[in-house]
């Protein structure tokens, strides 16, 4: 682990300390009063002053070894939001019924206390802030203390451990081209979004023997929601992760990156994943199942796709991260290949009315030719309900456009759209006309 600590480097610099060297044993010390310093030697046999200016700032970092620059103390703090006086400007407060303290730094010879601080969000540091040591003391710099379980520190170490294994195989893509690589780092992926799966699924079948993780049916699993889970997959930036490998995966198949043939996907055999990808090169599992490498390369696709429902099932703030990261495109990118990536699309956004407003007509358009050219599945059936009512709540203006797309374009639409409009109406909708009795 690593310690929190003063930044040394800048300490020395404003005169806070000393560097070590030939005056190691000489401590600086700022006087706020006249921004002196004077460094006085632990045996009083030495005086050294100069003009040095200190702007109050020392900057924050972690550090292997824990030293003079690491020894804090935990100030109480009482303002909270039940105080009224407190509750205006700057929103100086922290909730009432949560324990917060100030984090203070004191000065072993004088007292120059440095309270840790943040000035909040910063353009392009995304939900990251910085944090630095003042002089001045803000109650909004308030901590709450929370005590992690051993468990919870199990989770969070399970996580970093499968980010750290994705991210060194992301090195092996550039050699897929060659079987062995490709059917090594394809059967390694299949083994950690497996288990990852499970253990978002939190099955106890999570870090089974290989033999077992193979035979259990991961498709198969019931979508299930573990919000303390996600939200470490979110911190921890794993689903960055999966979609740099989701990346790599398409560029080695380029199918994905065309228009997709319905004549001929309709017509593919089951065993070949509706892709047609014919290969000579097999791999041989464990349990003793022979599988081709492109076979094997589209079902780690169809994981990643199937790993991210578990991420964000039932997490708003999950949710509208895959809108605001691009990641929602990405997986409309995939719609229509038969890569589960439809379901996943429709789950992200049948409760979230705030992403439903942002699902673009041409993406509406694909799935209603998906009606046309694959039947009427419930999945795309159900895409037309999340639009018209996620979550159960109205969306007006979705509404009216999945009308204009079906029945009517309307007088002021393009020619394009009315004939579009005209020709799902008379392919897709029932017509019923009342006889006389």
């Amino acid at each position: 682990g690593k310690y929190l600590a003063l930044s040394e480097y800048e300490a020395i610099n404003e005169g806070l300390l000393l560097a070590e060297g030939d005056n190691a044993d000489l401590v600086a010390v700022v006087s706020p009063a006249n921004r002196r310093v004077s460094a006085t030697s632990r045996f009083g046999d030495m005086q050294i002053e100069g003009e040095q200016v200190f702007d109050g700032r020392i900057a924050a970092e972690l550090v292997d070894v824990p030293g003079i620059t690491s020894l804090f103390v935990l100030e109480p703090d009482s303002l909270s939001r039940g105080n009224s006086a407190h509750t205006t400007g700057n929103r100086m407060w922290v909730p009432a019924d949560e324990t917060c303290v100030m984090l203070r730094w004191d000065h072993s010879i004088q007292n120059i206390p440095m309270w840790l601080s943040s000035m909040g969000a910063q353009k392009g540091a995304r939900e990251s802030f910085d944090v630095y040591w003042s002089n001045t003391r803000f109650p909004r710099n308030a901590l709450r203390l929370e005590m992690i379980p051993e468990s919870r520190m199990l989770e969070r170490d399970a996580v970093v451990e499968h980010r750290s294994y994705l991210t060194s195989l992301l090195k092996l893509f550039p050699r897929c081209q060659e079987a062995h690589v490709a059917a090594m780092c394809y059967q390694k992926l299949e083994a950690a979004l497996s288990d990852m799966v499970l253990f978002l699924a939190d099955m106890p079948s999570w870090r089974s023997d290989k033999e077992q993780a193979e035979r259990q049916d991961i498709f198969g699993i019931a979508w299930r929601a573990t919000p303390d889970r996600q939200q470490l997959l979110k911190e921890l930036r794993y689903i960055d992760v999966t979609f740099k490998i989701l990346d790599q995966l398409v560029e080695l198949s380029p199918h994905l990156t065309k228009e997709i043939d319905f004549a001929k996907r309709v017509s593919m055999k089951s065993d070949d994943d509706g892709h047609g990808l014919a290969s000579q090169d097999q791999v041989v599992r464990d349990s003793g199942q022979v599988i081709s490498i492109p076979t094997l390369l589209i079902r780690v696709i169809k994981l990643v796709v199937r790993l991210w429902v578990f991420c964000f099932l039932g997490s708003r703030d999950v949710e509208n991260l895959f809108y605001k990261r691009g990641w929602m495109e990405k997986i409309d990118d995939l719609n229509g290949h038969g890569l589960g990536a439809s379901d996943v699309f429709v789950a992200l956004v049948r409760d979230n009315p705030s992403l439903v407003r942002r699902v673009s007509d041409e993406t509406m358009i694909r799935f209603i030719d998906f009606i046309r050219k694959l039947g009427p599945l419930d999945t795309w059936l159900n895409f037309l309900i999340a639009l018209c009512a996620p979550g159960g709540e109205a969306v007006s203006a979705r509404q009216q456009r999945v009308c204009c797309l079906l029945v009517f374009a309307g007088h002021r639409n393009t020619t394009e759209r009315r004939r579009l409009a005209q020709k799902n109406k008379q392919e897709l909708l029932l017509s019923f006309r009342l006889d006389d009795p």
